[in-house]
């Protein structure tokens, strides 16, 4: 992880302003991730990043199931956000979060239904 986290950092800025979204692979249909703040090299390890589901159609994997842009706090999850060691996996769908307070904070859900 460490890797990934250096060579996200050399690729420079992706989210709201002065953040770098970095992620990784954790198995199949799995995918880990941390925000870094550019400016200060702070790491940030929000939940929804931590081991999310893919979403899966029944023949395909989601083509982005982290989405995000430069200039944009928005950060939308397509499959099912990390949970906490002890709680229930979360239902599969479209999580729209905004990244305040250095943290993602959830705006809006939509279910979605694999085939």
């Amino acid at each position: 992880m460490r890797t990934r986290l250096s060579e996200a950092l050399a690729g420079g800025v992706n989210f709201a302003g002065h953040y770098i979204v970095a992620g990784w692979g954790c198995g199949t249909g799995c995918i880990s991730g941390a925000i870094i703040d550019a400016r200060n090299g702070d790491v940030y390890w929000p939940l929804p990043l931590y081991a999310l589901g893919v979403w899966y159609n029944g023949q395909n994997y989601a083509d982005e199931p982290v989405s995000y842009q430069t200039n944009s706090h928005l950060l939308i999850i397509t499959g099912s956000p990390g949970v906490k060691d002890n709680e229930k996996e979360k239902p599969t769908g479209k999580y729209y979060y905004e990244w305040r307070g250095n943290d993602l904070r959830l705006i809006k859900f939509v279910p979605l239904k694999s085939q």
